[in-house]
Protein backbone atom coordinates (compact mmCIF):
# COMPACT_ATOMS: atom_id res chain seq x y z
CA UNK A 1 0.00 0.00 0.00
CA UNK A 2 2.60 2.39 0.80
CA UNK A 3 4.70 1.36 -2.74
CA UNK A 4 1.12 2.74 -4.17
CA UNK A 5 0.94 5.45 -2.46
CA UNK A 6 4.10 6.59 -3.13
CA UNK A 7 3.55 5.87 -6.94
CA UNK A 8 0.63 8.22 -6.81
CA UNK A 9 2.30 10.98 -5.47
CA UNK A 10 5.28 10.95 -7.91
CA UNK A 11 2.69 10.99 -10.46
CA UNK A 12 0.83 14.27 -8.90
CA UNK A 13 3.70 15.98 -8.50
CA UNK A 14 4.88 15.29 -11.95
CA UNK A 15 5.15 18.48 -13.91
CA UNK A 16 3.82 18.46 -17.57
CA UNK A 17 6.57 18.76 -20.15
CA UNK A 18 6.56 20.41 -23.90
CA UNK A 19 7.04 17.71 -26.57
CA UNK A 20 10.62 19.65 -26.70
CA UNK A 21 11.68 18.17 -23.34
CA UNK A 22 11.00 14.44 -24.53
CA UNK A 23 13.56 12.10 -25.36
CA UNK A 24 13.26 11.13 -29.09
CA UNK A 25 12.39 7.39 -27.66
CA UNK A 26 9.60 8.60 -26.18
CA UNK A 27 8.41 10.60 -29.17
CA UNK A 28 8.52 7.75 -31.27
CA UNK A 29 6.44 5.59 -28.77
CA UNK A 30 3.52 8.62 -28.34
CA UNK A 31 3.64 9.48 -32.09
CA UNK A 32 3.52 6.64 -33.63
CA UNK A 33 0.46 4.63 -31.64
CA UNK A 34 -1.27 7.97 -32.11
CA UNK A 35 -0.62 8.15 -35.58
CA UNK A 36 -2.14 4.36 -35.93
CA UNK A 37 -5.22 5.11 -34.05
CA UNK A 38 -6.19 8.43 -35.57
CA UNK A 39 -5.70 6.78 -39.04
CA UNK A 40 -7.99 4.28 -38.23
CA UNK A 41 -10.72 6.10 -36.52
CA UNK A 42 -10.65 8.76 -39.61
CA UNK A 43 -10.71 5.65 -41.77
CA UNK A 44 -13.72 4.27 -39.80
CA UNK A 45 -15.54 7.12 -40.26
CA UNK A 46 -14.68 8.00 -43.75
CA UNK A 47 -16.08 4.03 -44.52
CA UNK A 48 -19.40 4.66 -42.19
CA UNK A 49 -20.49 8.50 -43.43
CA UNK A 50 -21.79 7.97 -46.71
CA UNK A 51 -23.71 4.89 -45.33
CA UNK A 52 -25.45 7.35 -42.46
CA UNK A 53 -26.15 10.05 -44.81
CA UNK A 54 -27.48 7.88 -47.23
CA UNK A 55 -29.64 5.75 -44.76
CA UNK A 56 -31.16 9.48 -43.22
CA UNK A 57 -31.85 10.42 -47.01
CA UNK A 58 -34.29 7.36 -47.06
CA UNK A 59 -35.87 7.56 -43.37
CA UNK A 60 -34.89 11.00 -42.28
CA UNK A 61 -33.27 12.28 -38.79
CA UNK A 62 -34.74 10.26 -35.90
CA UNK A 63 -33.57 10.07 -32.31
CA UNK A 64 -30.96 6.98 -33.05
CA UNK A 65 -29.72 9.11 -36.35
CA UNK A 66 -28.88 11.93 -33.83
CA UNK A 67 -27.14 9.80 -31.73
CA UNK A 68 -24.96 7.83 -34.61
CA UNK A 69 -24.37 11.50 -36.38
CA UNK A 70 -22.93 12.14 -32.61
CA UNK A 71 -20.97 8.75 -32.76
CA UNK A 72 -19.07 9.46 -36.29
CA UNK A 73 -18.59 12.98 -35.10
CA UNK A 74 -16.92 11.91 -32.03
CA UNK A 75 -14.94 9.26 -33.96
CA UNK A 76 -13.78 12.47 -36.18
CA UNK A 77 -12.89 14.73 -33.40
CA UNK A 78 -10.48 12.14 -31.65
CA UNK A 79 -8.69 10.73 -34.80
CA UNK A 80 -7.65 14.35 -35.42
CA UNK A 81 -7.32 14.75 -31.85
CA UNK A 82 -4.70 11.42 -32.47
CA UNK A 83 -3.27 12.73 -35.89
CA UNK A 84 -2.06 16.22 -34.22
CA UNK A 85 -0.15 14.59 -31.36
CA UNK A 86 1.30 12.53 -34.09
CA UNK A 87 2.07 15.43 -36.39
CA UNK A 88 3.42 17.37 -33.36
CA UNK A 89 5.93 14.17 -32.11
CA UNK A 90 6.86 14.24 -36.42
CA UNK A 91 8.01 17.60 -36.03
CA UNK A 92 9.66 17.87 -32.97
CA UNK A 93 11.63 14.68 -34.31
CA UNK A 94 12.16 16.41 -37.67
CA UNK A 95 13.41 19.43 -36.03
CA UNK A 96 15.67 17.29 -33.64
CA UNK A 97 17.43 15.25 -36.49
CA UNK A 98 17.14 16.66 -40.08
CA UNK A 99 17.49 20.48 -39.06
Amino acid sequence: MKALKKALQLFRIERKRPWSELNSWALALIGGPSFLAGSYYLWVAKDVAPELIHATNQVGITALGVAAYSAVGLMLFTGWHFLTIAKRCSEVLRQRHYR
